[in-house]
This record gives C-alpha cells, structure tokens and sequence, in this order.
C-alpha cells in the first residue's frame, strides 16, 4: 500500500526526519521516498512523501507518528482523503485510541493521501 503524505510546514525532508525519529519507528515496515508532486499548481516544496507499507504493524506505526508530529507541533488537523473524494478529518491531538479506527478507515480507501495542518 502506498500512501501520500503532507505537511507544508515542515516539508517533505522534515516529514521523513520527525517520522523516522517517532517512537516505535521501524524502517522495514514503512519505506519512505520523495516523489515529484504532479499538482498542477506550484508550491514551496516540489516533492511529496510517499509511505509504502511493507508489514501488516506499517500503517498503524505511521498514523501513530503523523499524530505524534500533529501534537508535537500543536497542530491540530488530519485530513486523509482518496481518489474519489472520500475524506476523514481527525484532531491530531486524539489519542491513540483512534488509531484502529483510522487503520481500518484507510485500507478501505484507493489512493490514500494524508495532510497534517492547522485546521
């Protein structure tokens, strides 16, 4: 499963280096890359990050960095939307009880995309 992810105020760099400092992050189950962003509109960051999920235990270890990132940063939005327009807006200050929620959620989903913002 891929899944698109962003974040302007930090960046895609940044994005990586907070995720990959997250607590219980394990490389072998979520591999990130750069991409080049396709959107037809410029932006500050040209790149996007994209998670690939290598293990059933990856996505549940992403959304629990993403929320730790949006809480750390005291942001306070998740948006997870797909290619049909689907979305899901969380509180990024939730606690970590949503996060079987928001699993279940996403593997349902085609095309995946994350955003964390201030709402």
């Amino acid at each position: 499963m891929e899944i698109t992810i962003i974040d302007r105020q930090l960046g895609s760099d940044g994005l990586i280096e907070a995720l990959e400092r997250s607590p219980g992050w394990l490389r072998g189950e979520v591999q990130l890359e750069l991409r080049k962003n396709d959107t037809d509109f410029r932006t500050l960051d040209p790149t996007i990050v994209v998670a690939i999920i290598n293990a059933a235990g990856g996505l549940g270890v992403l959304i629990s960095g993403l929320l730790g990132i949006a809480s750390r940063a005291k942001r306070t939005h998740i948006a997870i939307r797909d290619k049909d327009g689907r979305s899901i807006e969380v509180d990024g200050t939730q606690p970590e009880l949503t996060v079987p929620q928001l699993i279940e959620a996403i593997r349902k989903m085609e095309r995946p995309e994350i955003e964390v913002t201030e709402k």
